[in-house]
């Protein structure tokens, strides 16, 4: 009978204190969904990178896009270059941005915001 009043006890003061730390507990994260709705245009995602500056970099099949966590910016060198793929993305120590497309490497220059 001690046994279990002893163990009784103990349930409810355990339950007691956790659920004192459960109030304290908050989350460290959040997302947002990267729809039409949000300005993003589209299509496979491919690659991500930040730069120093704070802007993601996001390649996709559609294009290179910056987002400055509210809005997108669709990247375009010329005219000619609208719409083309950008499968990988990486900066340099000097946070140069540079894209892979469907040719070899080659360094992007992009607007400043």
């Amino acid at each position: 009978m001690a046994r279990s009043l002893s163990f009784a006890l103990f349930l409810l003061m355990s339950s007691a204190a956790l659920a004192g730390v459960q109030d304290d507990i908050v989350p460290s994260h959040g997302h947002d969904i990267w729809d039409a709705a949000a300005g993003f245009p589209g299509g496979y995602v491919y690659s991500i990178t930040q730069t120093a500056d704070g802007y993601l970099w996001i390649g996709t099949s559609k294009g290179l896009l910056r987002y400055d966590g509210l809005t997108f910016v669709s990247i375009r060198a010329s005219e000619s270059s609208a719409g083309f793929p950008v499968l990988g993305l990486v900066t340099d120590s000097a946070d140069q941005l540079w894209l892979q497309t469907t040719t070899p490497i080659s360094s992007a220059t992009v607007p400043a915001p």
